[in-house]
């Protein structure tokens, strides 16, 4: 079963990785009217929220940037974000998924 879960997580972290790369870093930071999050905000959530998930890390990480949790962890928005991370490359959370996934090894 566990092998199943983690085969299945490497799956769709594949295609949301996919799709993630294509979403353009101006596209990426706009925050649409009556919304409190950004796309970028989604990829971090994703990716931090999942890891919880799978690892068990409900407040805590060795995966992943310590400031994830801070930045996109459950109950934030950009709105809070005490720095320009606007401009942060979400690319960089695309490699951080890779990592995570090589980690595991879960093969996409």
């Amino acid at each position: 079963m566990t092998n199943l879960v983690f085969k299945e997580f490497g799956m769709t972290r594949g295609y949301f990785i996919k799709n993630v790369e294509s979403v353009s870093k101006e596209i990426a930071n706009v925050q649409p009217d009556g919304f409190n999050n950004t796309i970028q905000w989604h990829i971090g959530h994703v990716l931090t929220v999942t890891e919880q998930f799978m690892f068990s890390f409900a407040h805590k990480t060795t995966h992943l940037p310590a400031i994830y949790i801070e930045l996109f962890g459950n109950g934030t928005k950009p709105a809070d974000w005490k720095d320009d991370v606007h401009e942060a490359n979400h690319l960089g959370r695309i490699q951080a998924m890779k990592s995570v996934i090589e980690h595991t090894g879960v093969k996409n």
